[in-house]
């Protein structure tokens, strides 16, 4: 067979091909890549299934162990304080910490009952039973260990279990019940993780089916290339059917001028690189927000790009051939120049200088620059002014949390030994420090639950949780916990209140929180014989907590200030008042989450009036809900 004769049949067969390719069915290359998709998605779909119910899983157990761990750390407390309470004889107070404490700790059902099952409290006080004065406590009906949690069941309900003795007069049980909070979010994460990866799975189906005709082009130009790739140079091995699409056309053409035209010169490429590599780098210098300069062994600035007169506060123009020491007036940085250009380093070196305005820190990094006989040194130089801030900001909040946190737990301390070694011969005395180390302990509780918040702020992640809020019980519990710092003061604190309460949807918590911040900065800032008064306004679309005080009240340049982390007033008169700057920080970003906001009216020496506005329905809040 002749060699034309050969090359017309391999011209022939090539065509065949590209036609069978550009008809009808899946292609080699891509029946390959359809197999290794499929494949793939099909165990995307298993392992996303698998992560999902795991994660799942592992959040039920999680939230239902932390759970556990709450019920026992709080039955421990209860029952400690009962089997006290009890041992006094006060039935009353064992009583209201049952019913109290329920509320407080937001537990379903809590319950004190006797050995032989008498219940004499409980947080639903239909349950109580009459106890005849005098008798006798009953011993514990069989063995029974204290402190044992038992896990939610099918019914979902964490039971617990614990015993006290009280002193003369026989063992009583704490009862816990309640219901375990189903993790329902993670539920609905791992649902909408799965339902994202289906619909991805059936998009990029879709994709890959209607970009499948584009596809088969891809692939048989990809046979070709790699035919060109192993020396091939036949105009018709290389070409491609018409049938392909418009991509067989443009490479078919792309061939005819790769005939006519031969190869691109090689040396002409080659000179434009040469160009670009030898090129002014100037504007790229000047569009860097950091500073960058060049100096000599002089300390003449040989450099400057438009950053660094910005941050040297002069004009670029001013600082280029000028000396150094006029923008920036530091020895130590001029030592390190010095040692970069003689070449005693080649180490980069980084100092904190003052601006030339003394209004900020900036960094300068410094490293050897030598370029031909000219010794020099190159200057990188950043503003880190709000880092510093930060730091000292953080550092003051730090050694302030410190402060406060130290004087509840000493006042705990000291009375707690007060009641060990006095109680027992005097009673009042056990009353009065057991009721200083309860206040003491609640506003410990409410410095943690501040610094706690603040950590959420930083992260961006304070979120509310809400459900039907009554507010007569809120305010029993505010006027509670400051009626015996406004006594030890010598302030008077009056309640002005509404007739009727409306339900609020809201979050209990963080609305506890705003007002315990704004209240007990009222209390903090009024001198003895001031007063205080807490006036709520409700209707069914807002309710209104005006905080009104004689104190010292806040200058009008300060008026929002006082709304910022870690803002304290620069007033001379606060040196003495602890406090670290966050509370109305708090409260001003829970009313905001609420739909809500905080204002402030005030007179300096006439006192201050804080506002808390709040809807009565936050339906904007529902959306942040944990």
């Amino acid at each position: 067979m002749s060699e034309g004769h050969g090359s017309a049949v391999q011209t022939g067969q090539v065509g065949a091909r590209s036609r069978r390719r550009g008809s009808f069915g899946l292609m080699r290359g891509e029946r390959w890549i359809a197999s290794i998709g499929l494949a793939m998605a099909g165990l995307l779909g298993l392992v996303a299934a698998l992560g999902g119910g795991w994660a799942w899983w592992q959040g039920e157990q999680s939230s239902q162990r932390e759970h556990a761990a709450q019920i026992e750390a709080l039955g421990g407390m209860l029952t400690d304080a009962a089997g006290s309470l009890a041992a006094a004889g006060d039935m009353a107070a064992v009583r209201q910490l049952a019913s109290v404490g329920a509320v407080e700790a937001g537990l379903d059902d809590v319950c004190v009952r006797l050995g032989d099952g008498t219940i004499i409290a409980a947080s639903d006080s239909s349950r109580i039973e009459t106890l005849e004065p005098g008798t006798d406590w009953p011993a514990l009906s069989g063995a029974m260990s204290s402190g044992v949690v038992e896990r939610p069941a099918e019914n979902g309900v964490l039971r617990a279990s614990f015993v006290s003795h009280a002193a003369g007069r026989g063992p009583i049980v704490v009862e816990i019940n309640d219901a375990f909070p189903r993790d329902e979010g993670g539920s609905l994460q791992a649902a909408g993780f799965l339902g994202a990866v289906g619909v991805s799975l059936v998009g990029a189906l879709w994709v890959y089916r209607s970009l499948r005709r584009r596809l088969r082009a891809m692939i048989a130009l990809r046979d070709v290339l790699l035919a060109a790739h192993h020396g091939e140079q036949d105009r018709a091995a290389l070409e491609l059917g018409e049938g392909l699409g418009e991509e067989a056309l443009a490479w078919n053409a792309l061939l005819d001028e790769r005939e006519r035209a031969g190869a691109a010169p090689v040396a002409e490429a080659s000179g434009r690189a040469v160009e670009m590599s030898t090129g002014d780098f100037r504007p790229v210098c000047d569009a860097m927000w950091h500073g960058l300069m060049v100096v000599d062994d002089s300390g003449m600035i040989l450099y400057a790009n438009g950053a660094s007169g910005i941050l040297l506060g002069k004009p670029r123009e001013a600082l280029v051939c000028a000396a150094m020491s006029e923008s920036i007036d530091s020895p130590e940085l001029w030592d390190a120049v010095r040692a970069a250009t003689s070449g005693d380093t080649r180490q980069r070196v980084t100092l904190e200088v003052k601006r030339g305005d003394n209004a900020g820190v900036l960094r300068v990094t410094v490293r050897a620059l030598r370029k031909g006989d000219l010794p020099s040194a190159m200057l990188f130089i950043e503003d880190v002014t709000q880092q510093r801030l930060s730091l000292e900001a953080r550092d003051g909040f730090v050694a302030q949390a410190a402060h406060e946190l130290r004087t509840p737990l000493t006042n705990i301390r000291l009375y707690a030994e007060e009641a060990i070694e006095y109680g027992d011969n005097d009673p009042a005395v056990r009353t009065r420090a057991l009721n200083v180390i309860n206040t003491e302990s609640r506003r410990l509780e409410r410095i943690v639950g501040n610094m706690l918040s603040v950590s959420e702020m930083e992260a961006g992640s304070l979120r509310l949780t809400m459900a039907e809020v009554r507010l007569e019980a809120m305010v029993a519990e505010l006027e509670t916990d400051y009626r015996n710092l406004a006594v030890e003061k010598e302030l008077t604190l009056r309640f002005d209140l509404p007739p009727k309460y409306p339900v609020v949807f809201a979050d209990r918590d963080k609305l506890m929180l705003a007002l315990h911040n704004v209240v007990g900065n009222a209390l903090k800032y009024t001198p003895a014989k001031g007063t205080v008064v807490v006036r709520l306004d409700a209707d069914e679309k807002q309710i209104t907590v005006d905080v009104t005080d004689t104190g010292l009240g806040i200058a009008p340049d300060e008026h929002e200030k006082v709304f910022e982390r870690f803002y304290r007033s620069r007033d001379t008169r606060i040196g003495t008042v602890e406090g670290t700057g966050l509370g109305l920080a708090l409260a001003r970003q829970v009313a905001r989450l609420h739909g809500g906001d905080i204002t402030l009216k005030s007179e300096l020496n006439k006192g201050s009036t804080f506002t808390i506005s709040v809807p009565t329905h936050a339906k904007a809040a529902g959306s942040m809900a944990a």
